[in-house]
């Protein structure tokens, strides 16, 4: 029960360690242009408008959503 309880533990925090890699890796393109969602002030010298940010990091999502789940399909079928 010990085992399970603290391998679960650190394999939870192995993934979110995982997610965080890959996030820094793409932090760049995907996150600033979504981060535009939550300016309130100089909207005109944004290099991108709030939702169309927003519809960025959306697409990057389901891009990485559709690719996950291709794989998955593909090495587990």
């Amino acid at each position: 029960m010990l085992r399970a309880a603290v391998g679960s533990t650190l394999y939870l925090a192995l993934v979110a360690l995982l997610s965080l890699g890959a996030a820094t890796i793409i932090r760049d393109v995907p996150l600033n242009a979504g981060l535009t969602i939550q300016d309130t002030t100089n909207l005109h010298g944004l290099p991108i408008s709030p939702w169309a940010g927003l519809g960025v990091l959306a697409a990057w999502t389901a891009a990485a959503l559709l690719t996950g789940g291709l794989l998955l399909r593909k090495r587990d079928a």
